[in-house]
């Protein structure tokens, strides 16, 4: 997988020979705390908590009382909100397939778990944006008669107030990749989803923290001009959690706040980020962007050493070793039935590789062949 298809910046080679960013994973064990066993199969935490700074952030109007399903739906369409996290799915179809679901019991789940390691601005939010968070789910959950709505994060540094009858807190362990929305499900609502099920039409409506905020946002008439990014430097973990306008340039803002660098990368995180190019521009989709020296280096033509760590770690429980082991045999034909369907693209496999192989890009071409 190229850096221009979406490459893992990072992996558990390169930490180790970082020094800056070894102390930071350390210090992430001691802030969120050792998750207990059997949370997901996928063990190696959250690979980068950078201490964050921020600019200043704009204030956000109150929507006003009463709105009706059909104002919620009008905005989000005409303001074009869509999935914060990666996704960019337009959330008025998402909400419309909600509304649509037949099931009695309806549930909507904040997702401010941050998916990909090394964000900050979701639980930065948490903490500086907490009441309007609060009040925001709690509006959305009467607009669209939900049963009970939870907001799922790894920390509450912000939280004035335990759960109420309005709003759930959930927190949830520091694990990748929890902010996946099934696995945020299973963890969250103890449900567990098929492979093919979608969440909206079983009931369950999992939308981003910021996803949240501008939905509020447009109800108060306000303009959505931009989004809260993680701008990180992984020579240094350091990092600042801003607030960008679309069509801002990102290796302006990259510069702006670190200075020249040799590597510019953008994306959704250090697990699936790509080179910047000079005409690359700040999206609703854009969640990340950094510096650095030196790239993590993954081939997959390198020979696997059989220790089974892509395996263990893989949260979707897909046989990677096997998959791996047919592959370089070119048994191609023998590689179906080792759950490679429910690949969920997280490159887990290939942050832990010990031979430095590349085994999410195998998957995943395996996997696209199948789904078609």
């Amino acid at each position: 997988m190229s850096n221009e298809n979406g490459a893992m910046i990072i992996n558990d080679r390169m930490i180790r020979k970082n020094k800056a960013l070894k102390i930071i994973r350390k210090n992430s064990l001691k802030r969120y705390g050792k998750p207990s066993k059997g949370a997901i199969r996928n063990k190696f935490g959250k690979v980068v908590s950078v201490e964050a700074c921020s600019n200043p952030i704009p204030e956000l109007a109150k929507p006003a009382e009463g709105i009706r399903l059909e104002k919620l739906l009008e905005v989000c369409k005409e303001k074009k909100i869509t999935g914060m996290s990666g996704s960019g799915f337009p959330v008025d179809i998402k909400i419309e397939g909600f509304i649509q679901a037949e099931e009695d019991t309806k549930y909507i789940v904040i997702n401010g778990a941050e998916c990909e390691p090394g964000l900050l601005h979701d639980e930065w939010l948490i903490e500086h944006r907490f009441d309007e968070i609060v009040a925001a789910a709690a509006m959305l959950g009467r607009i669209l008669g939900a049963s009970c709505v939870t907001i799922a994060a790894k920390a509450f540094p912000g939280a004035q107030t335990e759960s109420t009858s309005d709003v759930v807190l959930s927190k949830v362990p520091a694990l990748y990749p929890m902010g996946e929305e099934k696995i945020l499900i299973r963890q969250v609502l103890g449900m567990e989803l098929n492979v093919e099920d979608i969440p909206v039409q079983k009931g369950i409506l999992v939308i981003n923290v910021q996803t949240l905020l501008q939905i509020s946002k447009a109800l108060a008439g306000q303009s959505i001009d931009g989004r809260y990014v993680t701008l990180c430097n992984l020579d240094t973990g350091k990092a600042v959690v801003s607030y960008v306008k679309y069509g801002e340039s990102i290796k302006d803002k990259l510069i702006q706040a670190f200075g020249q660098k040799t590597l510019y990368k953008c994306g959704f995180g250090v697990m699936c980020a790509r080179d910047v190019r000079d005409e690359d521009t700040f999206e609703p989709t854009t969640c990340f962007a950094a510096v650095q020296s030196v790239a993590a280096v993954m081939d997959t033509s390198n020979k696997c050493k059989g220790c089974g760590k892509c395996t263990k770690v893989c949260p979707a429980g897909v046989e990677v070793k096997k998959v791996i082991a047919k592959h370089d045999k070119h048994l191609t034909n023998e590689i179906a039935g080792f759950g490679i369907e429910k690949c969920i693209g997280c490159g887990s496999c290939s942050f832990v590789c010990a031979a430095n192989k590349n085994p999410h890009e195998i998957v995943g071409e395996y996997h696209a062949k199948i789904k078609g």
